[in-house]
C-alpha cells in the first residue's frame, strides 16, 4: 500500500510544510504500524535505519554497517531526529554530545570518539537488540 492509500486505510492526512510531513487526524494506527515495522527491522526482516546528519561521508557509514540503510536528511536538527527515533520511523541516529536533549528518559546515549564528540542514539527499549549492539561495538571500536 502506498502513501495516500495507507493515509487514507488509517483514517489520516498528510502535507509538507518546509521539508516536514505534518500528519493530520488520529495517528494512533499509524503509530502501532510503525511499531510493527521497527520490530520486523529489528528481527531481521528489512534493515535498521539510522539517521548520522553530516557525518554521511564518514567511513564507517559509507558503505553502511552491516543491516542498516544510512540516512542523512536535509533536516539536520537534532530535534527532528530525535522525534523520528522516539516515533520508531528510524532505528538510531548520531547526534553531537553538545546537542542531546534533556528529556532523555527513554533514549539510550552511547558517547563516541569518533566521529568527535558524537553519541549513538536509540531507544532504551532497543539497546540490548543484538544488530543495536553490533553496530555500539563496531562504532566503538573507531
Amino acid at each position: 500500500m502506498h502513501g495516500t492509500n495507507r493515509a487514507q486505510a488509517l483514517g489520516i492526512t498528510f502535507s509538507k510544510s518546509q521539508s516536514q510531513w505534518k500528519i493530520n487526524g488520529d495517528s494512533t494506527l499509524l503509530q502501532l504500524e510503525r511499531e510493527v515495522h521497527q520490530q520486523a527491522r529489528l528481527t531481521g526482516k528489512s534493515q535498521l535505519r539510522i539517521e548520522v546528519n553530516g557525518w554521511i561521508k564518514y567511513p564507517l557509514f559509507n558503505p553502511a554497517p552491516p543491516s542498516w540503510v544510512v540516512g542523512s536528511s536535509n533536516i539536520s536538527s537534532e530535534r527532528h531526529h530525535i522525534q523520528c527515533l522516539k516515533k520508531q520511523i528510524i532505528d538510531a541516529c548520531l547526534c553531537p554530545l553538545s546537542n542531546l536533549p534533556g528529556e532523555a528518559q527513554n533514549l539510550e546515549i552511547i558517547p563516541l570518539k569518533l566521529p568527535a564528540n558524537s553519541a549513538l542514539v536509540v531507544l532504551k527499549k532497543n539497546v540490548h537488540q543484538e544488530k543495536v549492539q553490533t553496530l555500539a561495538r563496531i562504532l566503538l571500536q573507531n
